[in-house]
């Protein structure tokens, strides 16, 4: 597997999916627009807005790993995150109870693209 823009989002694709589904492995992946957590969550928006994790140029936020509160993250951050992680979202993908747990995800498919070299 080679560290192209391309796989770190069939990555992030995967683990988006997974997380989003429960599996805690992925919670980095877990991420949302701020203006989704505005107003799902004005108070808690107000908050971040003025603390030293946010960053206005961020495309996103997720929840901090570690405490209360979000964190900003960007589309480079997010994606060296997948990489990072490639290793632990592979064998998550590849358990038989994820694939029944996520029938609408072709894991099939994307980590033959990943393993490919796509």
């Amino acid at each position: 597997m080679r560290d192209t823009e391309e796989n770190c989002w069939l990555l992030l694709d995967m683990a988006r999916a997974m997380g989003g589904y429960g599996y805690d492995e992925m919670w980095w992946a877990d991420v949302y627009e701020p203006d989704d957590l505005e107003y799902s969550a004005p108070t808690l928006y107000e908050a971040f807005v003025h603390s030293d994790d946010y960053d206005p140029g961020a495309h996103w936020v997720r929840r901090k790993e570690y405490g209360d509160g979000f964190e900003s993250v960007t589309e480079e951050s997010l994606l060296a995150d997948a990489w990072h992680m490639r290793d632990d979202i592979v064998k998550l993908a590849r358990r038989g109870d994820v694939r029944e747990s996520l029938p609408d995800m072709d894991f099939n498919a994307r980590l033959a693209r990943l393993e490919t070299g796509a």
